[in-house]
This record gives C-alpha cells, structure tokens and sequence, in this order.
C-alpha cells in the first residue's frame, strides 16, 4: 500500500491543490461549508471537468471508492482523525489533526 498525504491549506476555509494520483493529474478544491459546519471536497480532472463534487469529509471513511465514476482516481480516499477520536475535521483542523490520505491500493 503506498499512501500520499494530500497537501491542504490549514489557514484557508476555501482553496485548491493539484495532486498527481495513481498517474492522473486531480484539481481537489476544498471549502467549508458555514451553514452545515462541515468540510467539502469537489474533484475536477486536468481539464478543470468536474468529477465529483460535494463529497463531505467523514472521519474515518473512505471518500470516494464508492462514487463509480472511472474518472476519478482508482485509490482510496480517507479523511483521517489523526487524534484516534473519529472526529470530522472542523474550520480550523483540517491538514492538522485530520489529513487527507490517498492509497493508490497496491
């Protein structure tokens, strides 16, 4: 299994990184969402196509393997409570005490 922390802005409540996965290029454009006090995370490809979009980051849970769209990275998505408490990354902890990881499966 090779995992890959993605790189988030722990400052920002709404940005964006580029991420090289599993030999794709992915635009992840994160926000929080004020009005249900939650984190989002919507997956645009090299041509700034949307491929998902909305995903809520849940603690603990894979993100993404679910969605069956083949233009998404084929890996695992997690959004991980590095504390071991399972708890939803809140406005001013994500890339902190909750990261991104990507297992690209192998």
């Amino acid at each position: 299994m090779a995992d890959f922390v993605i790189p988030v802005d722990s400052g920002s409540t709404n940005f964006t990184v580029d991420v090289t996965l599993s030999g794709g290029v992915y635009r992840f454009f994160l926000y929080w969402n004020t009005r249900g006090q939650f984190w989002s995370l919507d997956i645009l490809d090299s041509s700034d196509s949307p491929t998902a979009a909305g995903i809520k980051l849940v603690a603990d849970w894979e993100l993404i393997s679910g969605l069956g769209n083949s233009a998404l990275p084929p890996g695992f998505l997690y959004c991980v409570d590095t504390s071991g408490q399972g708890l939803d990354p809140t406005d001013s902890d994500l890339g902190t005490r909750v990261i991104l990881i990507y297992d690209d499966g192998t």
